[in-house]
């Protein structure tokens, strides 16, 4: 008889076992979004403050294109930029006929961590021109300077 209650308390045991089980993953479970995933490239609109900008379009002869203004630099300025591909490098300089082609920044911009703009103060005021001095590893990029206080 003994044996008898042993048999149903296993089978007991065995069904019970199975019903802690880990049940599968849901894959229809919203997943987070990746808090590293860059924000869709965009050449920004023309901003009142623009000193300057570069956009490289992958092909030539625009890719290495640089436009001025509408406003001249100010006192002091901020470079942002944003990119496909792994990183570029520019060079912002002056434009006045007088003291044209002397560069003021240099810079890089990684696509990875696409708008890093910083505040730079190099006492020139007027008119400058931003060019592309590495575009090895883009496929497409822009770069821009905007005034932080108001142009002469």
């Amino acid at each position: 008889m003994r044996s008898r209650v042993a048999l149903p308390t296993l089978a007991a045991a065995f069904l019970l076992a199975g019903c802690t089980a880990t049940p599968a993953s849901d894959a229809s479970t919203p997943q987070a979004p990746d808090a590293s995933a860059s924000p869709v490239y965009a050449v920004p609109d023309t901003d009142p403050a623009q000193a300057g900008i570069a956009v490289f379009t992958g092909t030539l002869p625009q890719s290495q294109a640089s436009t001025a203004g509408p406003a001249l630099l100010g006192e002091a300025f901020v470079v942002d930029g944003q990119c496909e591909g792994d990183a570029f490098a520019y060079r912002v300089m002056t434009a006045d006929p007088a003291d044209a082609g002397r560069t003021l920044l240099t810079g890089t911009v990684s696509c990875a961590d696409p708008e890093q703009p910083f505040i730079s103060s190099p006492g020139y005021r007027g008119p400058v021109q931003v060019a592309f001095l590495d575009t090895d590893a883009v496929t497409a990029a822009w770069v821009r300077v905007r005034n932080v206080d108001p142009a002469p």
